[in-house]
């Protein structure tokens, strides 16, 4: 009898025990679930963002190799150039997409390459001033210089004298550069001057 009493109560303290084991453990299951899951939502995000930056940085490249077909480049070419659309990048709120594309149309205008930067930021300009991109602000300003024979240092004057034409007419960017390619040779060859025009 003396024995079955101890025995109840080692079994009691054993139930509290095993109980108090069992929601201690229960707690620090959750505790490593919620950190693990919250690691693992870090992870992924991580995971996504260095992935959306190396799918860009190959888009870049790509982008970049694009613009090395249409001129005589060289390695040194292509890095200064390519450091100058990131640099553009950071002073101007237009994607770097949208500069390699508007690059491309600058060289394949026939813009030397050493002119091509200054060109590239006249028209990313008036492309943001005047409610255009940079690809339409640069099919206008190669358009002005190749018609009108102007140098690539006049690029600012083409691109203001756009720019009133768009701030006192009732007109955009876009909508200028919709026929503007199209009819600059037929003007100058009519010999109407681009500021006439």
């Amino acid at each position: 009898d003396r024995f079955s009493h101890v025995v109840d109560r080692m079994s009691k303290s054993a139930s509290a025990f095993g109980a108090t084991a069992q929601a201690s453990a229960m707690r620090t299951s959750r505790a490593l679930s919620s950190a693990g899951t919250s690691m693992l939502t870090a992870g992924v995000v991580m995971a996504t963002g260095i992935g959306y930056a190396v799918n860009e940085a190959a888009k870049f490249e790509k982008s970049m190799s694009n613009v090395s077909t249409t001129i005589d480049s060289t390695p040194e070419l292509m890095k200064s150039m390519s450091d100058s659309v990131l640099n553009m990048a950071k002073k101007l709120p237009v994607p770097i997409s949208q500069l390699t594309e508007a690059l491309y149309d600058v060289v394949s205008a026939g813009i030397d390459a050493k002119d091509s930067m200054f060109v590239l930021e006249q028209s990313s300009k008036l492309g943001i001033a005047g409610l255009g991109t940079a690809k339409e602000g640069v099919d206008i300003i190669t358009s002005s210089l190749n018609s009108f024979n102007l140098k690539a240092s006049e690029s600012a004057n083409v691109a203001n004298m756009v720019f009133k034409a768009v701030k006192y007419g009732k007109t955009t960017v876009s909508e200028l550069a919709e026929s503007f390619g199209s009819s600059s040779a037929l003007v100058k060859n009519a010999n109407v001057s681009l500021e006439e025009y």
